[in-house]
């Protein structure tokens, strides 16, 4: 699986907020990515994933070795 490939998991959800994932940091290791999430029509939610990723490739093309969501990301 590569970064790419985990990101589209949560981009086709169906509370995932357009256009809304952005790399929050990255390094040799792994990466953060947040987006929105909406709770309704007019709120939504932050939400955050860390991707331990092997350290070749372009960061999007990059293996994942493991991801977890961060809980009660800010």
């Amino acid at each position: 699986m590569t970064v790419q490939e985990v990101l589209d998991l949560y981009m086709a959800e169906e509370n995932y907020v357009d256009g809304s994932i952005i790399n929050k940091s990255f390094d040799d290791e792994g990466c953060v990515y947040k987006w929105l999430s909406s709770n309704t029509a007019q709120t939504a939610f932050r939400r955050e994933v860390f991707i331990h990723t092997s350290t070749t490739g372009t960061l999007e093309n990059r293996t994942v070795i493991n991801y977890v969501e961060i809980a009660d990301a800010k």
